[in-house]
């Protein structure tokens, strides 16, 4: 072990702190800077105040070490902020009294992120600088549809995270290196019988009885309104007066992902 190393003159009081990212995103949240977390790949500017020998650049092997002469540090995984906190660890006692400890990401080498199902563009996008869900689901040219409203996040560590794309919070959600995206199938309610054209609709949260019988083309001239037939999900089953509906003497009703519409023709 080296000989300790106390009372080294400070040129300063000042801690070097990383600098906060300047995108801000449209949902208010927290910038993705501050929860970004280093790995291969990533170059990093590490300032130790008492010793300008340590003090200097460092890129991230496949090992998530870098060597500080003394020790290893492991990094993957960590916030800048985290390890300026376990190289101050390392250092104290035994080489510095308060060690001061600043690091800063020069390059980001590691955000490499794969985006696949129902994107208009699946593949593996490579990103300098934090990212969030919002960032590459738009690079990946947006979900295939306007139902397509569930996505999953599988961390590099394999956990799994479930979002939905209509919760604004979801946006700011941060993506990190080897993390992979994934838009889930869309979602449908099925409308069938006296249509214009019979089969699936996109569902979408507002889709409504008459909103989605008018995606279907709308009724055939022997439709029987006053009974069309709502088959929820759920296995309910109910009766509903559609005349009455478009006439505005009943409220619409809304519709939940895989519920049937069945419209009965008239008996003449």
């Amino acid at each position: 072990m080296p000989p300790r190393r106390r009372g080294v003159r400070r040129s300063g009081r000042l801690r070097l702190r990383t600098i906060a990212a300047a995108l801000l995103l449209a949902s208010g949240g927290p910038t993705a800077q501050a929860a970004y977390r280093l790995g291969p790949g990533d170059e990093i500017h590490v300032h130790i105040y008492q010793d300008k020998t340590l003090t200097g650049n460092y890129t991230i092997g496949e090992a998530c070490e870098i060597d500080l002469t003394f020790f290893q540090v492991k990094v993957c995984g960590l916030t800048t902020t985290a390890l300026a906190d376990a190289i101050t660890g390392a250092l104290e006692p035994d080489y510095f009294l308060h060690p001061e400890v600043g690091v800063r990401i020069i390059t980001h080498g590691s955000l490499q992120v794969e985006v696949t199902g129902e994107v208009s563009s699946p593949g593996i996008y490579v990103i300098e600088g934090p990212s969030t869900v919002s960032r590459v689901v738009t690079l990946a040219g947006g979900p295939t549809a306007g139902n397509v409203i569930a996505v999953n996040v599988q961390r590099r560590g394999g956990e799994f995270e479930e979002y939905s794309l209509l919760d604004l919070s979801t946006l700011s959600v941060p993506i990190h290196g080897g993390d992979m995206v994934i838009l889930k199938s869309g979602r449908f309610v099925t409308v069938l019988g006296e249509v214009i054209q019979s089969g699936m609709v996109s569902y979408r949260p507002d889709l409504t009885v008459t909103a989605a019988l008018g995606e279907a083309g709308g009724t055939t001239n022997v439709a029987r309104l006053r009974r069309v037939r709502l088959i929820r999900a759920n296995g309910d089953n109910l009766l509903l007066d559609v005349r009455r509906i478009t006439e505005g003497r009943e409220p619409d009703v809304l519709l939940n992902p895989d519920d049937k519409l069945v419209v009965e023709r008239a008996l003449f």
